[in-house]
């Protein structure tokens, strides 16, 4: 499930990515709504084997069936709000979008939840002392940082669009490109960051004793 967290960040971010790098907004949003299906599509390929597996041998954790459960069915939905045919109607397109980036959210949070209890488990099946794991609490820490950077992100997108009118050219020009500068950096620096600590994360519970 860390990589199944891991894919929400990578399909918030090349979103991110997508919007400040590609100024056809036509190209944008196709490649936009490619990336956000191809990315759930994935973390259904990790979700439902997980649910089968904790089923078939661990059929005795209720929390972790019902979290994962709330984990596959708002990935769902965000599938269902990216799939769907809106055509031109904009207004529409912008609802589902930030539907799907709210829910987007939600699964993150849950995902979390899932990874905590699970390694709740691993601990209490390994000895009768919990001892906090470091990886986890960093993992948790830049997932929550992620969470501000996407709401952070999608202000400033809308600021921008607003202010389109009232502004200058060169002055919205000029702030433009700062802001897709900065953006760049910001989202690549997330992708990089997230990838290092859950790998880190996938290690130490890898190497956790066994009881």
């Amino acid at each position: 499930m860390v990589i199944n967290s891991l894919l929400v960040v990578l399909k918030m971010e090349m979103s991110n990515m997508i919007t400040i790098t590609v100024n056809n907004s036509i190209l944008s949003r196709r490649l936009n709504r490619m990336s956000k299906i191809i990315c759930c599509m994935l973390c259904l390929a990790v979700e439902i084997p997980s649910m089968v597996l904790l089923i078939v041998y661990e059929s005795s954790q209720v929390t972790l069936i019902a979290l994962l459960s709330v984990v596959i069915i708002v990935n769902v939905l965000v599938f269902v709000l990216t799939s769907l045919p809106i055509g031109p109607n904009l207004e529409l397109k912008k609802m589902c979008n930030s539907a799907a980036s709210v829910c987007s959210v939600i699964l993150q949070i849950f995902t979390i939840a899932f990874i905590y209890v699970g390694y709740s488990e691993i601990e209490e099946d390994g000895n009768n002392k919990k001892h906090p794991c470091p990886q986890l609490i960093a993992y948790t820490v830049w997932m929550f940082l992620f969470v501000v950077w996407v709401l952070v992100f999608t202000i400033l997108q809308g600021r921008k669009k607003g202010s389109s009118t009232n502004r200058t050219q060169h002055s919205q020009q000029k702030k433009e490109k700062m802001l897709h500068k900065a953006g760049v950096i910001v989202t690549a620096v997330f992708i990089i960051v997230s990838i290092a600590l859950a790998i880190a994360l996938i290690v130490r519970i890898l190497q956790h004793p066994e009881k």
